[in-house]
């Protein structure tokens, strides 16, 4: 039995070694979010935020800024830790942003770093920033202290807004390596009229092999979201049967889009089977409705959403841009098929089912 312990505690010392002390920690810096931008040369300049992992004076943790440059990523992020007394840890990293520019230079330049460091974790969200890293760091937000982490939080807001945009870095390595090669980031702006400068996603930015070629608007992602099964809540808006001028605002209580492809005579034939289930959220004047009256409203989201849907399928169909992994779904069906501009050959079809319940409105 002494011996059975005495196996176990060195087992158990030799796996705890690999875990952070409290002396390893005071002596570590930890990122919260990497910025990749541009020079005037396309060199890259790595800008890093992060904090100090522990202070015996106080809880409070200090924002720290840390710009690297150099001919190649790894370069730029091996400099920042000349000018640091401590080592940057990046085990610990909410979002990973690139510029426009560096986005428009190409991904591929820089994004093997992400892949072989070990310390970068694949849930770290993948976003594109309109400007450059020293005005995204410049920006003070009032809520926050620390960007990486104010990004992270807005980006999980996806989950109650049907017009967000979520990447992961492991979504976006993965697409990588998908037939269209195609993604969609999340896209940050800030508002440069406002006197606090506020950051704010704004629908969605395209990647199509390794380059930023495109945006979505946020009602263009709002339909992207509903054919890629991305959508669990938000809104829907429909004119108010009852009077014309006004709105009536449909609450999304779930989503849920099957995909079905069939590949007949040169033409693939994508149906989306959409089944939303809504309550009624607000409205604009009065709305009393019977049964009859609600089908009716179902009927109506129906069609907004087949607009949009259908409106962002035929923007990117015409740019022959397959934001809908349409090539993917094609190939596990019919992997020996041998398709070039497959969705410049799809025909979309919706099957699209809106339920309206728990509704305060209703006459039965």
């Amino acid at each position: 039995m002494k011996r059975i312990i005495a196996i176990l505690l060195v087992f158990s010392n030799i796996f705890l070694q690999g875990c952070f002390s409290y002396r390893d920690i005071n002596k570590l810096l930890f990122a919260t979010a990497v910025i990749v931008d541009v020079d005037n040369s396309n060199n890259p300049v790595l800008y890093v935020e992060a904090y100090k992992g522990v202070r015996e004076e106080s809880n409070q943790k200090d924002r720290l800024v840390f710009k690297g440059t150099g001919k190649t990523l790894l370069e730029s992020l091996k400099n920042i830790n000349l000018s640091s007394s401590s080592e940057v840890n990046y085990e610990q990293t909410k979002a990973i942003i690139f510029t426009e520019k560096a986005a428009n230079i190409g991904l591929d330049r820089f994004i093997d770093m992400f892949e072989r460091e070990q310390q970068f974790i694949m849930r770290a969200d993948f976003c594109i920033f309109e400007g450059t890293g020293d005005e995204l760091l410049s920006i003070k937000i009032p809520d926050e202290k620390f960007l990486g982490i104010f990004v992270y939080d807005l980006i999980q807001n996806v989950n109650t807004s049907s017009s967000a945009i979520k990447l992961t870095l492991n979504d976006l390595l993965n697409e990588r390596l998908m037939r269209d090669k195609t993604a969609v980031a999340s896209f940050i702006q800030y508002n440069r009229r406002d006197t606090e400068n506020k950051i704010f996603l704004n629908g969605g930015a395209v990647i199509n092999k390794d380059k930023y070629v495109s945006r979505l608007s946020a009602e263009e992602a709002k339909g992207y979201n509903f054919l890629a099964n991305k959508v669990s809540k938000g809104v829907i808006q429909i004119s108010n049967p009852q009077d014309i001028n006004k709105l009536i605002t449909l609450e999304i209580l779930s989503s849920k889009t099957k995909t079905k492809v069939e590949y007949v005579n040169g033409t693939i034939y994508l149906t989306k089977k959409i089944k939303t289930v809504c309550t009624i959220g607000e409205s604009q004047g009065r709305f009393y409705g019977n049964k009859d009256q609600i089908n009716n409203l179902n009927v109506l989201a129906g069609e907004e959403i087949n607009k949009i849907v259908s409106s962002v399928f035929s923007k990117f169909q015409k740019n022959n841009l397959d934001i809908f992994d349409i090539g993917n779904d094609v190939y596990i069906k019919y992997p020996n098929l041998n398709l070039e501009n497959i969705i410049l050959n799809t025909e979309l079809k919706t099957e699209i089912d809106v339920e309206i319940i728990n509704s305060a409105d209703i006459i039965s």
